[in-house]
C-alpha cells in the first residue's frame, strides 16, 4: 500500500509557498481541459452528425448517469478526502472508497432492472445497451474517485491530467472509430464503457488505495456530513441539467431538447475555467488557516476572472451566425440566439460560483449552501414549464440565466456568513458589459457587415491579449512571495 504524506493547514510563510503550487495546479488543470475541449469539441461534431437528434438525446440519458458519478462520487463523497485538514488514514480512506462503491453499484443494479421503464419512455433502438453501459461507466467512476481526491489533495494536477485527458480522449476517439464498424448506438454504447473503465484502470494505478467492501461506520458520519453537502450540491446541479429532457421534449418537442442541449454543451466547454478553479479552490482553500486570506483571494479572483473570460467568448458568440452552421452543419442553424440567451448566466457560473462555493465548501460547508443550486433548478424548471410552448428551446437558455441572477443573493448571504463580502458590483457589471458586447457582434455579423465585425473583434481581441490576459494571469497564476493576502 502507498505511504501517504501528511498535509495540514497552512498559514504566513506557507502561503507563499501554497500559492505557487496551487499556480502549478491551476494551470496544469486550464491545460487539461484545453486539451479535452478540442477532443470533445472534435467527438461532439462528428458523432451528432452520425447519431441524430433522436439518438443522440436516448446517448445523453446514459451519459448524464456517467457524469452524475463524477459529481457525486468524485467531487462528493470522495471530496471528504481532499478537505480533511490532516492526511487521511487508511481506514478513511477505505470507508470512502467503499461508501462511493456501493452508490455505483447501486446505479448499475437500477439501470440493470430499466428495461421496462427504458423502452417505454425512450422508444429508440439501442436505449436498454445505452444505459448499461451508463451504469457501468458510474461503477467505475467510483474505482476511481479515491484516487483523483488524493492526487488533487497533494495538487499532483499531472496524474490528474492524465487520467482525465484519457477519458475525454478515449471517448472521442473509440467513438469516431466504432461508428464506422458498429451501428452507431453500439458504438456509443462501447465508447461510453470503456470511458468509465480505462480511466479508473489508470487512477488506480498511479494512486494506489485500500480497498473495501464496507465503510467503517465510525467514519462514516463524517464522510457524509461533508459529502451530503458536496454531494448534494453536485446532484441538484446535474438534476437541473436533466430538466430539458424531462420537461422541454414533452412540451416542445425533441428538436427543441437537441438545439438546448448543444447549445449547453458548447458553453460549457467555453467556460472549462470554472470547473478548473472550482476544484483547486477547494484544495487550497482547505489549506488556508487565516480566513482574510482566502476572502481576499476570493476578491481577487472575482474581478479578474470576467475580465478574462468575457472577451473571447463574445467574438466567439458574435461569430456564431456562420460558425455555427460551419461546424455542426444547417440543421444546427436556430442555436446562435440561444448561445446569447444563456451566456450572461455561464459567465455568472464561472465568475462568481467556482471561487464562492469553493470557500464555502473548505471552510463551512452548511446545508443551506444545497438551497443556491436548488433555486437555479426550480427557476429553471419554471421558465420552461411557462414558456416552452411559445418559445421553445430559448425557454431553457433564458430559464438558466435567471437560474443564475435568481440564486446570488442567497450565496452572497451565505458567504457573508463566514467570510467578509467581496466587491461584487465589478464583477457583475463587466458580465453585463460583455453579454452586451455579444449581442452587438452578433447584429453585426447577421447583417452582413462582417468587415465591421472583424474589425471590432480584432480590437477586442489584441487589447485583451496585450492587457488583459498578462494582467490577469500575473494576479492568478503566480505565487506573490511574502504576501499574506
Amino acid at each position: 500500500m502507498p505511504t501517504y504524506q501528511a498535509t495540514t493547514s497552512v498559514s504566513g510563510d506557507g502561503i507563499a509557498q501554497l500559492r505557487r503550487r496551487s499556480a502549478e495546479g491551476l494551470a496544469l488543470l486550464l491545460t487539461r481541459n484545453g486539451i479535452t475541449i478540442a477532443l470533445n469539441l472534435l467527438g461532439t461534431i462528428l458523432l451528432t452528425r452520425a447519431a441524430g437528434p433522436q439518438l443522440w438525446g436516448a446517448f445523453s440519458a446514459a451519459l448524464f448517469l456517467y457524469l452524475m458519478a463524477q459529481e457525486v462520487l468524485v467531487r462528493g463523497l470522495a471530496g471528504h478526502l481532499i478537505r480533511m485538514p490532516e492526511e487521511p488514514s487508511r481506514f478513511e480512506i477505505r470507508s470512502t472508497f467503499a461508501l462511493c462503491n456501493l452508490a455505483g453499484l447501486f446505479v448499475l443494479l437500477l439501470c440493470v432492472l430499466s428495461r421496462p421503464f427504458a423502452t417505454r419512455f425512450y422508444p429508440v433502438p439501442g436505449i436498454y445497451m445505452l444505459l448499461l453501459a451508463g451504469g457501468v461507466a458510474c461503477w467505475a467512476t467510483a474505482w476511481r474517485a479515491p484516487s483523483i481526491a488524493m492526487l488533487e489533495r497533494r495538487l499532483s494536477y499531472r496524474r490528474v491530467l492524465a487520467i482525465e485527458v484519457l477519458d475525454t480522449a478515449l471517448f472521442a476517439l473509440s467513438g469516431v472509430l466504432l461508428i464506422h464498424l458498429l451501428p452507431v448506438w453500439q458504438a456509443l454504447a462501447a465508447a461510453l464503457a470503456l470511458r468509465g473503465i480505462a480511466p479508473a484502470l489508470l487512477a488506480f494505478a498511479l494512486q494506489p488505495f485500500p480497498v473495501g467492501a464496507w465503510p467503517d461506520l465510525h467514519h462514516l458520519r463524517e464522510i457524509t456530513h461533508f459529502g451530503t453537502v458536496m454531494s448534494g450540491i453536485s446532484l441538484i446541479s446535474v438534476g437541473a441539467m436533466a430538466m430539458p429532457p424531462l420537461i422541454l421534449a414533452p412540451l416542445a418537442g425533441p428538436r427543441a431538447l437537441g438545439l438546448l442541449q448543444l447549445t449547453f454543451s458548447i458553453l460549457g466547454n467555453l467556460f472549462f475555467a470554472a470547473s478548473a478553479l472550482l476544484r483547486l479552490s477547494l484544495s487550497t482553500y482547505a489549506r488556508m488557516e487565516h480566513l482574510d486570506h482566502i476572502h481576499n483571494d476570493v476578491a481577487e479572483k472575482m474581478r479578474i476572472l470576467p475580465q478574462l473570460l468575457g472577451p473571447p467568448i463574445c467574438v466567439v458568440l458574435g461569430g456564431s451566425s456562420w460558425l455555427i452552421p460551419a461546424l455542426f452543419g444547417a440543421k444546427w442553424i436556430d442555436i446562435p440566439p440561444l448561445l446569447l440567451l444563456a451566456v450572461p448566466g455561464y459567465l455568472l457560473a464561472a465568475t462568481v460560483w467556482p471561487v464562492m462555493s469553493g470557500a464555502l465548501l473548505a471552510k463551512d460547508p452548511r446545508q443551506a449552501l444545497l438551497f443556491v443550486p436548488l433555486i437555479q433548478a426550480i427557476v429553471l424548471a419554471l421558465t420552461i414549464l411557462l414558456t416552452a410552448h411559445r418559445w421553445g428551446a430559448a425557454s431553457g437558455a433564458l430559464g438558466y440565466t435567471l437560474g443564475q441572477l435568481a440564486s446570488l443573493l442567497p450565496l452572497f448571504l451565505l458567504f457573508r456568513r463566514t467570510f467578509r463580502l467581496p466587491p461584487v458590483t465589478g464583477p457583475l457589471a463587466t458580465v453585463l458589459v460583455w453579454s452586451i458586447v455579444a449581442v452587438l457582434l452578433h447584429r453585426l455579423a447577421t447583417q452582413s457587415k462582417v468587415g465591421i465585425w472583424c474589425l471590432v473583434s480584432c480590437v477586442i481581441l489584441v487589447f485583451w491579449g496585450f492587457r488583459q490576459v498578462p494582467h490577469g494571469l500575473r494576479a492568478l497564476l503566480p505565487a506573490r512571495e511574502g504576501s499574506s493576502a
